[in-house]
């Protein structure tokens, strides 16, 4: 199995399920920015982002890898 395969990438069409700490994401086995994320636990719940930065490194604050996600804050409402 390929690195590919083990991340679920097919060609960037994937939304890949991660948990939320504050408004920086965790995730420990995958890296990348530009991919769509689905947010599972905090105040964005449920809601569709994208990776802007990896932190692969950490920061003083955080000393494990993370993210920084930006996404839509109120989705377009649906036209009848």
């Amino acid at each position: 199995m390929t690195d590919e395969a083990d991340n679920g990438v097919d060609g960037g069409n994937t939304i890949d399920r991660v948990k939320v700490g504050s408004r920086r994401v965790r995730a420990d086995w995958w890296t990348g920015s530009n991919k769509a994320v689905l947010l599972l636990q905090g105040q964005f719940a449920e809601r569709k982002a994208v990776i802007v930065t990896a932190f692969d490194e950490g920061t003083r604050d955080q000393p494990y890898r993370h993210y920084l996600v930006a996404g839509v804050s109120k989705y377009p409402s649906k036209v009848i």
